[in-house]
């Protein structure tokens, strides 16, 4: 940005990648009887999960001993006992909560960015409009306001990532985490994203450096979304449980992501330095031509197609 202060976004992007539907989807709807408190549940994804699948299990066993006397109960083989039953029934409900593991950084749908904290956009042109944030309100929190003050504007971009994860019940009695849908996307938060109505500089100037940091939040995003097979691959986790799965996956989502914010961040200061936050003109026009070339020869990452989606979720 021109008097650029790097912020990055907060990290209340950490929610629950979905793998099929949430509590309040209408695909899988929770029986009103079994919810629980939201307090208990909020505090971390990963108790939300647990909570969930205790619940499922409970349900499970409450069903089988509801049961007719001698009648097969719900899900039950021909031949097959109760107890066997009761247990394949478990082993289902645990991994029915698979999908609720928690990654850093990562959303399950592009409609939840706006969602999960202000006002999200991806990747395009910047406009006037698209910064809606009070520079005063903004400014009070810096020590040098001074400094500050001569800013003509600010974004905040980040890279986010688009993401559902599985939990498998493998041969050796294990359970594996992985990730199964993965995207990452550069955006925008716009209600944190502002221009400074005194400045002298003119808008198309400013609108043209303060696009860059947005271009390269897209094109790490880009090359990011190149390596995803091999870094899916890498990210299997093993557990004794689909918690303990799930958990290790987390963990080492979050050390992953961390280090791509960090690159971002890297960039962003490389690039208001070396065009001195927009008011070198040969460094600006510089990087302008860079960062183009280099969107150019990236391709989009489009989102799965929704009936792959869907089927995922059954």
């Amino acid at each position: 940005m021109i008097g650029r202060k790097a912020r990055t976004l907060p990290a209340a992007l950490a929610l629950a990648a979905l793998g099929c539907a949430s509590s309040g989807s209408p695909d899988a709807p929770e029986p009103q009887a079994e919810e629980r408190p939201a307090a208990a549940e909020d505090a971390h994804p990963l108790a939300a999960m647990r909570a969930h699948l205790s619940r499922q299990i409970d349900r499970q066993i409450s069903e089988r001993r509801t049961a007719p006397v001698g009648a097969p109960g719900p899900g039950m083989r021909a031949g097959e006992s109760s107890d066997a039953a009761l247990m394949r029934e478990i082993d289902r409900a645990r991994l029915g909560a698979k999908a609720e593991g928690a990654l850093f950084g990562c959303v399950p749908s592009e409609e939840s960015l706006a969602e999960v904290t202000g006002d999200m956009i991806t990747y395009r042109r910047l406009t006037v409009d698209d910064f809606r944030a009070d520079m005063a309100a903004e400014l009070a929190p810096v020590a040098d306001v001074g400094h500050s003050a001569k800013v003509s504007a600010h974004v905040v971009v980040d890279i986010a990532c688009i993401a559902r994860t599985d939990v498998q019940l493998t041969r050796t009695g294990r359970y594996e985490a992985t990730i199964r849908e993965l995207r990452y996307v550069g955006v925008l938060d716009r209600e944190r994203s502002w221009l400074n109505p005194d400045s002298n500089v003119p808008l198309q100037w400013v609108l043209r450096h303060e696009q860059g940091h947005f271009d390269l939040a897209e094109i790490e995003a880009r090359r990011r979304n190149q390596e995803v097979g091999q870094l899916i691959a890498r990210l299997r986790s093993p557990g004794l449980s689909p918690e303990d799965a799930l958990e290790s996956l987390a963990s080492k989502w979050e050390i992953h992501m961390r280090g791509v914010k960090t690159r971002l961040l890297g960039l962003e200061l490389e690039y208001d330095r070396e065009t001195r936050h927009g008011s070198d003109a040969r460094k600006q026009s510089e990087w302008f031509a860079r960062t183009q070339r280099q969107l150019r020869g990236l391709p989009v990452a489009e989102p799965p197609p929704p009936d792959r989606l869907g089927a995922a979720r059954r």
